[in-house]
């Protein structure tokens, strides 16, 4: 891990903080047929004195990170069959998962009870027919299928 592989002066401690977080705009594709697969965002923070080069700090938790994750060692987590490292910027996450990009517009419908609104099921419904489209859709080529923009409410 990162506390074995990192030993740079002027380190006090490391932590996970903030807390890695799902990438929901994003659905990559499972290897394996009736597997899930998920985009996270990790964080770590070194607290750190003067002494240590900022530049030094970041590029080596990057390696024992990306060690770690391309290593296979994860996989041992019950239910953890295969972890890949993207990279360090949404644009390496991009690139990684297909870097060319099909936009597909599409309209819909939502019929409500008289108290529904908007704000408390769009969010909702795009995830679930984003995960309808990944349950669906195996084309070779396709690294991963994202709800990005935002569906928007027609009012005109």
């Amino acid at each position: 891990g990162i506390t074995d592989d990192v030993s740079l002066s002027g380190i006090g401690a490391i932590t996970s903080s903030p807390p890695d977080s799902e990438l929901t705009e994003f659905s990559c594709l499972p290897e394996v047929e009736g597997n899930n697969c998920y985009v996270y965002k990790g964080e770590t923070t070194v607290l750190h004195d003067e002494s240590a080069d900022p530049a030094d700090i970041e590029a080596a938790v990057l390696s024992s990170i990306e060690d770690t994750i391309s290593s296979g060692e994860l996989t041992s987590i019950d239910t953890v069959e295969k972890t890949t490292y993207l990279g360090d910027s949404l644009d390496d996450v991009t690139d990684a998962l297909g870097p060319l990009e099909t936009t597909v517009d599409y309209y819909y419908t939502v019929e409500t009870t008289p108290d529904g609104a908007p704000d408390a099921f769009a969010t909702e419904i795009e995830s679930g027919i984003l995960e309808g489209i990944t349950d669906d859709v195996s084309l070779s080529g396709i690294g991963a299928i994202t709800s990005s923009p935002p569906d928007s409410e027609l009012t005109e």
